[in-house]
């Protein structure tokens, strides 16, 4: 193979190896206008530069001999995967819209996976088949490129699943300036390392292969602190639209006490009504019945010792009683009285709604039935509810996984539920008995 073409392929498989590895981040972007057309434009800039740069490279080391003693020569071999480092950032940055600092931490991601991929090539099969150093010039054959190929899909499907596939795009969208800052030092700490590593192993392999291993370890290091750094974000950002779903709560609640007290007082009024209206026949004597029913229900609903019940059991009993389902209910009012009222309404909001969703689609309307309990003794407090369910139950850290398509932006009633439950130490259990959802939650009173 003339040297030419040796260079242009090997920075031909590079370029595709960051952009593959990018591609995984970057997808998940918006698309700019005219996409297709922006594809093949940067296909074409990058198929270019590569020409250029592996013409380039060739002149540049034929000026100084190949000499491996001189520190320029490996410059020279290196500053070209630089140039195309940065020119794949751009063909991205072209067909996607988004932040600089997303753009280049994406890139950084990718040319890390490819980097932590293409050291476990050498350090498993060059070692053992020397012949298979695909960027060894001599000797080269063309065999081993399906070697590498088929070696490194392996390895790049491994590092896609274990670590760069785990980065969220929202944690992307709020990498700052000195995390970028740390990574790129990180990186030119790397490319430095490898430079001395290149020029002075020489012929003294195990200098070489513990270079290569010091190289893996630190790309699985930095791709671990961005797969770790994803999470954190995620949790602050869930944080964040937890507190904001309780501030929608609290006004909810004042909102939801007003309307109950009201209620409340219209109910009282009825009361008195229907002793008035009991003389007018039949009809109205049907009609009579089913208003006490209803007030006599509500009034047991609105037990007045504790506002927060009060207000959210007797909106959840309203809600039931429409889509008939059946709300049972023993709570001791005064055993969450150490909680704050907002927590108490949020709490068991939740809880009923969850209780809610389950059983709204079941047909049997026998099994439409909630079941929740609130009680206290030797100080512990129990919060239990029970009902039925239809599916397939998923469970991802003692709670259950919202069933809902667009799971990063439902699921938070549960995890609200824990955030409260945290905050007075209490502790959450959740078991399943033939189809029944068994949620018990218990306190133990300072």
């Amino acid at each position: 193979m003339p040297l030419t073409a040796f260079f242009i392929m090997r920075f031909s498989l590079f370029t595709a190896e960051v952009m593959s590895f990018m591609f995984i981040l970057m997808h998940k972007f918006e698309k700019r206008p005219r996409f297709a057309l922006r594809v093949a434009l940067s296909a074409l800039m990058l198929a270019a530069a590569v020409v250029v740069v592996g013409i380039s490279t060739k002149l540049w080391l034929r000026v100084f001999n190949y000499d491996e003693n001189d520190f320029r020569v490996y410059l020279i071999s290196t500053l070209p995967y630089m140039v195309m480092f940065a020119l794949s950032v751009t063909a991205y940055g072209i067909c996607y819209r988004c932040r600089f600092y997303s753009l280049l931490f994406c890139g950084i991601s990718g040319y890390c996976a490819r980097h932590l991929m293409f050291s476990i090539y050498l350090l498993f099969v060059v070692p053992v088949c020397p012949q298979y150093n695909i960027y060894a010039y001599i000797p080269f054959t063309w065999t081993v490129i399906p070697v590498y190929i088929a070696v490194c899909a392996v390895a790049g499907a491994f590092i896609c699943f274990t670590l760069i596939g785990r980065i969220r795009r929202e944690s992307i969208n709020e990498v700052g300036r000195e995390v970028l800052l740390f990574c790129l030092i990180t990186l030119f700490i790397n490319v430095a390392v490898n430079s001395v590593i290149e020029l002075k192993a020489g012929s003294r392999n195990e200098l070489y292969i513990t270079g290569l291993v010091l190289q893996s370890a630190c790309m699985m290091l930095m791709l671990g602190l961005f797969v770790t750094m994803s999470d954190r974000i995620r949790l602050i950002n869930e944080k964040k639209i937890i507190n904001t779903i309780r501030e929608q709560q609290e006004k909810q609640y004042k909102f939801a006490e007003i309307n109950a007290e009201m209620l409340s007082i219209r109910a009282h009024d009825l009361k008195h009504q229907v002793a008035v209206l009991r003389a007018g026949g039949k009809e109205a004597e049907k009609l009579l019945s089913e208003l006490e029913e209803l007030t006599d229900n509500y009034g047991y609903v609105t037990n007045r010792s504790h506002n927060a019940i009060n207000t959210v059991i007797a909106e959840k009993w309203m809600y039931c009683r429409a889509h008939d389902i059946k709300l049972s209910r023993m709570v001791d009012p005064d055993a969450l009285n150490f909680m704050e009222n907002t927590d108490v309404y949020a709490l068991i909001g939740n809880i009923l709604d969850n209780c809610v969703e389950a059983v709204m689609h079941i047909e049997d309307k026998n099994k439409r039935v909630i079941t929740i309990t609130v009680s206290e003794r030797g100080g512990a407090v129990s919060l239990s509810t029970n009902n039925y369910y239809e599916g397939q139950l998923k469970m991802s850290d003692g709670l259950p996984v919202t069933t809902k398509p667009d799971g990063d932006n439902h699921g938070f009633g549960m995890r609200s539920i824990r955030c409260i439950v945290d905050k007075y130490d209490g502790n959450i259990q959740v078991t399943t008995d033939d189809n029944i959802f068994i949620l018990c939650i218990t306190f133990c009173k300072k």
